[in-house]
């Protein structure tokens, strides 16, 4: 099998658009918040799609890939955000604000079902916009520059055979004050 030799630039792309929509959450007023963490989700969802796809292409990059996504989606952290992305997309709800249910079971209890949400808390705001959101928004990312970074790491030239994306990476791990290192 041929690795595509843009691959990493193909993830690369996939961190910057995730970067951008970050960069909009750090200052978005309340009415557009929704909006820039929605396309935040999505674009970080394609960062691991992105990846996934390319550590596919090399043989032993794909235990590699399943051990780590293994550990990513252990995290409560990360399964906090892909419930989060699932919600935006495929339910059409509001990733920011929370609601909840009551649903009366068949022996009479009740059970309340709250939906996970991106806080948009009070006090969690500040002039540059929504702190919380993007704080939350900020470490995911850092997760998914890890992650990328250590691919590139392990299987170098052989996932990235033209070398593009080195300053690309270098880049966005400098903008976004990331510890590229702790992984």
């Amino acid at each position: 099998m041929q690795i595509d030799p843009y691959g990493f630039e193909k993830v690369s792309f996939k961190l910057e658009e995730a970067e951008f929509f970050l960069n909009h959450v750090r200052g978005a007023g309340e009415d557009v918040l929704p909006f820039y963490v929605s396309a935040f989700l999505a674009a970080a969802r394609s960062v691991r799609d992105s990846l996934k796809r390319l550590c596919d292409q090399l043989p032993e990059a794909i235990d590699w890939f399943r051990n780590e996504d293994k550990k990513l989606h252990d995290s409560e952290a990360h399964d906090r955000f892909r419930s989060l992305r699932n919600i935006s997309l495929h339910e059409g709800e509001n990733p920011v604000n929370a609601w909840s249910v009551e649903l009366y079971v068949d022996n009479g209890s009740v059970e309340t079902i709250t939906r996970c949400h991106l806080c948009s808390r009070e006090g969690h705001r500040n002039a540059e916009g929504n702190v919380g959101a993007y704080d939350d928004c900020r470490e995911h990312f850092g997760v998914l520059l890890r992650l990328s970074l250590a691919a590139r790491g392990q299987f170098g030239t052989k996932l990235d055979p033209h070398g593009i994306t080195g300053e690309a990476f270098e880049g966005l791990r400098t903008r976004n004050g990331t510890d590229a290192t702790r992984h």
